[in-house]
């Protein structure tokens, strides 16, 4: 996963400057913060807003930022509370509860899509 620009959000098969990423621990799961996309001086977290999943500034509906992670395949709801479980090259989804949508592969324009 990659943001090339600061703020559309990619799934690449290499690693690079903006595949790098910090989670923060939310109330209900992380904020994933990238650690090289600034844009206007303002850290960049993934959010899925208006349908689509992309990288914006942390506003005050911090259920549009909030993610879990499950591991595939899903084992009965297993959300991942203990980080150490995402070493290198874990497979997970990564889910935005507030809005029951997952990340997905398809794009419009250059947004990655929700599914549920």
């Amino acid at each position: 996963m990659t943001v090339p620009n600061g703020t559309n959000v990619q799934l690449v098969d290499e690693a690079g400057d903006y595949t790098l990423f910090e989670l923060e621990t939310a109330a209900d799961g992380y904020y994933i913060k990238s650690v090289n996309a600034v844009y206007s001086g303002n850290a960049q977290y993934m959010e899925y807003y208006g349908g689509y999943f992309t990288c914006y500034k942390m506003g005050s509906n911090t259920a549009i930022y909030t993610f879990q992670f499950f591991k595939i395949p899903q084992v009965e709801n297993h959300i991942v509370t203990d980080l150490s479980e995402l070493t290198d090259g874990a497979r997970v989804v990564i889910f935005n509860p507030a809005n029951m949508q997952a990340l997905s592969q398809n794009y419009t324009s250059f947004y990655n899509l929700g599914v549920p």
